[in-house]
């Protein structure tokens, strides 16, 4: 047999502990090649992806907990999460220094602070041993003991994953419903919240879509990607109001605002892919 081009691929058929290895795998190897990248250089991506990986990871821990080791899912979530902070530090100040438009000594300052905490949040990273983590991971995917034990999760793990899949998405879905449909109306508290949720729905409907191939999972992932960068700029511009940091257009959050709740306004009419039509209608979050 021909061996798949891509060793992380998610197909049609795949079993619920096939899927969950690839994810992790991903994850990892995603995360230590973004962590070296923001050792070695101050390149902004390098933090920034690094964290996504690391979201995307407890994205994975969170949906594939029915089969996951509760211990082990724990440390997973706890270690990714600590990770994600501290990197947070660097993002934070690259945010502030890209989105700056004021004084060139304004910019030179915010270049220089942000040149200091990659400086010092490196150090911990080092501390530590967060390059290890990947290795950790991966170590554990091949060794097979992130898997719970009992006889339901141990059905369930060989079961196909589209049963653990369908569950997973709704409970996404459901919870990215639950602020209401105006996002416009919403205070700037709910929106954050709003965005992880489309985060975590988002790396759900990319991990699962193929599980349904020829579907609309292509158009529900664009749609989110839209809303999650409409509601990440504003967030973006609210840091840097709140950090006195002059960004220029003042009507830029406004504008990815409406953008991201013009979206939202249709999407949650939309049926869900990962259920039969007949019952997709039914359930559709418009209608709920």
């Amino acid at each position: 047999m021909a061996q798949k081009s891509d060793p992380f691929a998610i197909e049609p058929g795949m079993t619920a502990v096939q899927v969950c290895s690839a994810v992790l795998d991903r994850e990892a190897h995603a995360f230590a090649a973004y962590l070296a990248q923001t050792m070695l250089s101050g390149d902004p991506e390098g933090p920034h992806r690094a964290r996504v990986a690391l979201r995307r990871l407890r994205s994975a821990v969170w949906a594939f907990a029915p089969i996951l080791d509760p211990g082990v899912a724990r440390k997973l979530n706890l270690t990714a999460r600590h990770l994600f902070l501290m990197l947070g530090e660097i993002r934070d100040a690259d945010v502030l220094h890209q989105a700056h438009v004021g004084p060139r000594l304004e910019r030179v300052q915010l270049a220089e602070a942000a040149a200091a905490i990659r400086t010092r949040v490196r150090r911990d990273l080092r501390d530590v041993r967060a390059l290890g983590f990947a290795a950790r991971v991966e170590a554990l995917v091949r060794s097979g003991k992130w898997r719970a034990g009992g006889k339901t999760a141990r059905k369930a793990a060989r079961a196909p994953a589209t049963a653990i899949a369908q569950a997973a998405l709704d409970r996404s879905w459901t919870a990215c419903a639950e602020d209401g449909p105006d996002i416009l109306a919403m205070p700037d508290e709910v929106l954050h919240d709003l965005r992880k949720r489309i985060k975590r729905l988002r790396y759900l409907v990319e991990y699962f879509g193929p599980l349904w191939p020829g579907l609309a999972e292509a158009a529900w992932a664009d749609d989110l990607r839209d809303m999650q960068d409409g509601l990440g700029t504003y967030c973006d511009l609210r840091l840097a109001a709140e950090r006195g940091v002059a960004t220029g257009d003042p009507g830029a959050a406004r504008d990815a605002t409406q953008a991201a709740a013009r979206i939202w306004s249709r999407f949650r009419e939309r049926p869900p892919f990962w259920h039969e039509p007949a019952a997709a209608g039914a359930t559709a979050l418009g209608k709920s």
